[in-house]
């Protein structure tokens, strides 16, 4: 991997529109970028300390819980889960967050020390489901440029 000059990384950092954020093991929030304004409405400084189990809509947490010790209890190098969450914003409104979450574990004894999460905001693109899948025979939403080029390459094909 080529070396990232801190100035650059703290420049990338800034500018992505996904929040990342590194935990303890228990979840407490130990450091979160810029993207967690956008995000959650608050400054990411506030957040740290914090569970951020506090802020998931209720009906979300049991399985985010679960989801943490499920992740702490596996060995090695376990992959990432992801999974879409509602949150709540400081504006009151509701959003929807990707939320992938990786366990950084000690080489020597594959125990978790950090949790490292990167948050999403996917609110449109579930929306437009929730949307489709109440209509009937709407179709799904699709990625416009992606489906239109591997329609084009299928069309070729037959």
């Amino acid at each position: 991997m080529l070396p990232l000059p801190p100035d650059l990384a703290l420049l990338l950092l800034e500018q992505a529109t996904d929040c990342i954020s590194l935990h303890d093991p228990d979840g407490t929030v130990r450091w979160a970028s810029v993207a967690a304004h956008e995000l959650f409405g608050v400054p990411p400084e506030t957040l740290v300390g914090r569970s951020p189990l506090g802020l998931l809509h209720p009906d979300e947490r049991p399985w985010a819980a679960q989801a943490l010790v499920s992740m702490l209890k596996q060995a090695g190098s376990a992959p990432y889960v992801t999974r879409p969450f509602r949150v709540r914003h400081a504006e009151g409104t509701q959003r929807w967050l990707e939320i992938r979450v990786r366990a950084l574990r000690d080489a020597a004894t594959g125990r978790a020390t950090q949790l490292v999460v990167v948050s999403r905001d996917v609110t449109p693109r579930v929306e437009a489901e929730q949307q489709a899948a109440a209509s009937p025979g709407a179709e799904a939403p699709k990625d416009d440029v992606v489906d239109a080029e591997f329609s084009e390459v299928d069309d070729e094909k037959k």
